[in-house]
């Protein structure tokens, strides 16, 4: 019965989850997964355990869903459906140009670059592209040449993208006249996954890049609205999430007060 309960009061902030997985992109959607099962088995761990008095955990749950998810993913979601229900600084919006330069030059955006890769699909032939490892005696039709390589000048930029986090080790590396392009490869993809990726991730930058707006994140949303958006770069510009602005205010003091009132009753119990 215990167990039904937790999953009962689990619904409201899984449904949440799902609904912003939608929305999110790869990265984002891992942080936010990464986030949320610890905070459901943190509360699941204090729900069994018989060492903690459990009067307030539910509504103090309830409380914390509203403040970091529920609420966060109600301002993403109207920022979604349109950009100009909050103000953006220009702070913020030349932090998101940086980003996407960044990431162009990590990724060897160009015009040119997604030339080449686009026809390398459509004239090299199957037997190249659905490897997963390249030989040395290959036959090419459109492409000088095609290597698996870890790039100098990746090895020197290790660490400085993706959050910090080390770039992969291997690269798919095409030459095509006096033009060279380091693709990010990895061990299980054949040559086709690794060109289709190239592609699919540039249609995403060309997109986010047209509008600066569109790479503003759920991350930047979550870390705004979690302060109740007091010294933030984004701020409710509409009738309507002023109004959840201030809501949200009402119940981040709620969750303030029911903490510092109730977190006693919560204190592990002396044998």
């Amino acid at each position: 019965m215990k167990s039904k309960k937790i999953i009962y009061l689990l619904v409201l902030p899984i449904l949440n989850l799902i609904v912003l997985l939608f929305l999110l992109e790869v990265i984002e959607s891992f942080i936010v997964v990464l986030s949320s099962v610890v905070l459901f088995y943190l509360f699941h761990s204090l729900k069994i355990s018989k060492k903690y008095k459990k009067k307030g955990l539910n509504s103090l749950f309830i409380l914390f869903y509203l403040a970091i998810l529920f609420f966060p993913t109600s301002h993403f979601i109207s920022y979604k459906i349109n950009d100009n229900n909050y103000y953006l600084s220009d702070y913020l919006k030349e932090s998101a140009h940086n980003r996407l330069e960044n990431e162009k030059q990590y990724n060897q955006f160009s015009t040119l670059n997604y030339e080449v890769v686009k026809n390398s699909l459509s004239k090299e032939n199957d037997s190249i592209l659905n490897k997963l490892k390249l030989f040395k005696s290959i036959e090419l039709n459109y492409l000088d040449s095609i290597s698996l390589s870890v790039p100098e000048h990746h090895k020197k930029t290790k660490g400085l993208s993706g959050g910090g986090l080390a770039p992969p080790k291997y690269y798919l590396t095409l030459h095509r006249n006096n033009d060279r392009i380091d693709i990010i490869h990895h061990r299980n993809s054949t040559i086709r996954e690794t060109l289709e990726n190239y592609l699919d991730d540039y249609y995403s930058f060309y997109e986010r890049s047209k509008d600066v707006k569109k790479e503003i994140g759920f991350v930047d949303f979550w870390f705004a609205s979690i302060s109740s958006f007091k010294f933030s770069e984004i701020i409710p510009n509409t009738y309507l999430t002023k109004s959840l602005w201030l809501f949200q205010s009402i119940i981040s003091f709620i969750l303030l007060f029911y903490i510092s009132t109730n977190i006693p009753q919560l204190r592990i119990n002396k044998r």
